[in-house]
């Protein structure tokens, strides 16, 4: 069987533009795949200045955390200590 070869007369594109561009065409595609990788490391990545604190801050933090606590269950404690008092 023989394969008849036709030339397009409309497109004047030789195996060598066609290469040149595929090639052209690899380059961008890797490009927009480094800017979407960038733009969702940005969108997905915790933010730096809540993480960045100093440590002692956290401890700081923390403690007074820890604080509230205790004297939010001593308020509550002493506000329902009738429910828990034996009676008479």
């Amino acid at each position: 069987m023989k394969i008849a070869h036709t030339t397009s007369t409309s497109n004047d594109m030789t195996l060598v533009d066609i290469v040149k561009k595929r090639i052209e065409l690899k380059h961008k595609i890797t490009l927009q795949k480094e800017k979407i990788a960038n733009t969702s490391t940005e969108l997905f990545a915790p933010l730096s200045s809540f993480n960045s604190g100093k440590p002692y801050l956290n401890y700081f933090k923390n403690s007074i955390n820890i604080l509230n606590g205790a004297i939010l269950g001593y308020k509550l404690m002493k506000k329902f200590r009738h429910f828990f008092h034996k009676k008479g």
